[in-house]
């Protein structure tokens, strides 16, 4: 009897071990299942905050080349307009030229010339103006220029005939002398034909400039 006593507290030792056993495993594995999962989802999040920096790195790149780009763009731009207000810099200068203007020197009362930039033939009316070779109420209603013969034609109002038709001889030559041999020397041509109100020119003295008259001494 004691031996069948003996025998069941040793079974129920046995099984009590064993249990204890199997607890001690089973919470080792939860331990590890859950050291497990904090770990993938601590990977996870890191994965996440990886992806999240390459993002917002991808996008600041982005921004940046977006940027530089777009200050590219605009230094084009600007450097476009630039060259299109230099050409037009460049097209008025190459639209001017350099010109001798003859008048009579006030002091000396000698005929003399000047150099000026003109752009076609109502600029060197207007110097010739400044000079006092002509008056403001002198106007030039019409100019030809025939390369091939090398002649001008000069079209004036009745105002600059009266005004050489008041002077005398000498005065009369020193403004037609003036205003001819500038024309001329401006066009590179040798002779000129001057007409009032489109009718042939004629002076108080008598001359007729019915043709073409070329340089005049004076």
């Amino acid at each position: 009897m004691k031996k069948i006593k003996l025998a069941g507290v040793l079974l129920l030792t046995a099984v009590l071990m064993a249990g204890c056993g199997n607890q001690n495993g089973s919470s080792t594995s939860g331990q590890n299942e859950e050291d497990s999962t904090t770990t993938a989802a601590d990977n996870n999040v890191s994965a996440s905050d990886n992806t999240d920096s390459s993002e917002d790195t991808a996008n600041k790149t982005q921004a940046q080349d977006e940027d530089e780009t777009s200050d590219e763009s605009e230094q084009i731009s600007e450097n476009d307009s630039k060259d299109v207000d230099n050409e037009e810099d460049d097209t008025d200068e190459e639209g001017q030229r350099e010109v001798s203007i003859y008048y009579i020197d006030e002091e000396s009362g000698e005929p003399t010339s000047e150099n000026i930039m003109i752009t076609d033939e109502n600029d060197i009316w207007a110097a010739l103006q400044e000079k006092g070779v002509l008056t403001d109420d002198c106007e030039l209603l019409g100019f030809d220029v025939n390369e091939e013969e090398k002649t001008v034609s000069i079209n004036f109002n009745s105002a600059l005939g009266d005004r050489i038709r008041s002077f005398g001889t000498t005065g009369e030559t020193e403004i037609i002398g003036c205003l001819v041999n500038t024309y001329l020397d401006a066009y590179n041509c040798d002779g000129a034909k001057l007409l009032e109100e489109g009718k042939s020119f004629e002076t108080s003295s008598g001359a007729n400039f019915d043709g073409f008259t070329g340089r005049i001494e004076f």
